[in-house]
């Protein structure tokens, strides 16, 4: 018995050592105390600000967020595994491309307000940090890439313990001045700013190369890495827009209480992904993409990871399910069980997402972006199918979310299995 508990836990030991474990943890743990400052606030926030309050922030978020992938038109995940001639060039490229969509994104939003401003009146001209934070989110992925290439995991986790400190004791300041919506947005947007001085240091040393880089040589690597706009980002950019829209349908169809009570549910379902898979989708990245190159396919990193994340994903989501209604009563108080019974709707969806958000790059290694974008798509599908019928009064609130939930829920299994497959195929000419 004790030979075949030594042997799993040397298997276990393995398993974890593949999936870059260590590197892992040290974002996790960043990550992780600053969602322990955000729950330890949250019951304050909860009750300085109402649901209404909370549904106008979703709304401004929403359509920040919705379109952030457009920032660097994904050429700032390039950065990780470029050729080292590119790097710099790549930076620049991306610097570029962040200051000319937040000029077009600014445009599009003044023109989107003229004709469709009624549910947006509650914010006023406030509606226009949303400009401010695409535009720190782009930089913020660049800097991060950058952080990423040069394993500058420590200083990715400090800063994010930073900004979650400043973000959160921000709102509480303000709140107890009765701020309303101002509150919440000044506390996110000097979240955004928080720490970005510190975290680009490195980066900003090398500037003067960066900056002396020819624009010819700018456009170049551009063609060199255009698999990134072209197949890279219309997949992450229906995968975003097919979460932002829920929370825009969720407060023009139903209500912005709903709105708040839904943000501040997946909010919550959102803390598994940043504290772990977002963390493991930076190193799996670069391990994968390690083992590909020497070996034409990247089956042992997916195995590995996938393993990892199932087992996490398992247990902290069965608990959740017991415990969300309560929980949400007894820490944000009794108006927020609501928010309880939206997360137990949306459990299955984000275990699915937990596990499968961590590896998706593989579809990028395995230069089968197309692929993903295909597959991705028909999460468009079933938001346009989700909201017709709710539009329709078919629908209410709950059972809208139902549909979101299983549907979404299908459409990631059929992306991991997607993904094991183009794992094991061997590049041609390459050793197995």
């Amino acid at each position: 018995m004790r030979t075949y508990m030594s042997g799993v836990w040397n298997r276990i030991k393995r398993m974890a050592q593949k999936a870059d474990a260590k590197h892992i943890v040290m974002l996790s743990v960043g990550v992780l105390s600053g969602q322990i400052i955000s729950m330890l606030i949250s019951p304050i926030t909860t009750r300085l600000y109402a649901p209404e309050t909370f549904g106008d922030l979703s709304l401004i978020v929403s359509l920040a967020t919705m379109f952030v992938p457009i920032a660097t038109l994904q050429y700032h995940i390039s950065i990780v595994n470029s050729k080292d001639q590119d790097e710099y060039a790549l930076c620049k490229l991306t610097f570029l491309l962040v200051i000319l969509t937040s000029v077009i994104f600014l445009i599009g939003l003044i023109f989107f307000l003229h004709f469709k401003s009624e549910k947006y009146k509650s914010v006023g001209n406030l509606i226009y940090i949303a400009v401010f934070w695409f535009m720190m989110s782009g930089l913020v992925a660049i800097v991060e890439s950058y952080n990423n290439r040069h394993n500058e995991y420590g200083l990715m986790a400090k800063i994010t313990l930073r900004r979650s400190i400043v973000s959160n004791l921000v709102k509480v300041v303000l709140g107890l001045f009765h701020s309303s919506i101002l509150g919440l947005l000044v506390g996110q947007t000097l979240g955004y700013i928080a720490g970005i001085k510190r975290q680009s240091q490195s980066i900003v040393r090398h500037m003067g190369y960066i900056l002396a880089i020819d624009i010819k040589r700018v456009v170049e690597v551009a063609k060199i890495y255009k698999a990134q706009p072209f197949y890279a980002l219309p997949g992450i950019f229906i995968l975003q827009f097919s979460y932002s829209t829920l929370v825009l349908i969720i407060n023009t169809i139903f209500s912005s209480r709903e709105g708040g009570f839904f943000s501040l549910s997946v909010t919550i379902l959102g803390i598994p992904l940043s504290l772990v898979s977002n963390n493991v989708s930076r190193v799996f990245f670069k391990n994968a993409s390690a083992e590909y190159d020497n070996t034409g396919a990247f089956r042992s990193t997916l195995r590995s990871t996938a393993i990892l994340l199932v087992a996490i994903s398992s247990l902290g989501f069965t608990l959740l399910w017991f415990i969300a209604e309560p929980a949400f009563s007894l820490i944000y108080g009794n108006a927020w069980i609501r928010s309880g019974t939206f997360v137990k709707i949306l459990i299955p969806m984000y275990a699915a997402r937990f596990v499968v958000n961590g590896m998706m790059h593989g579809f990028v290694i395995a230069n089968k972006q197309r692929l993903k974008t295909m597959l991705q798509s028909l999460f468009i599908v079933a938001i346009l199918v989700g909201y017709n019928l709710a539009s329709k009064n078919v629908l209410d609130i709950e059972e809208f979310l139902c549909f979101i939930n299983w549907t979404y829920f299908g459409l990631y299994i059929l992306l991991f299995i997607a993904l094991w497959k183009q794992s094991g195929l061997e590049s041609k000419g390459q050793k197995t």
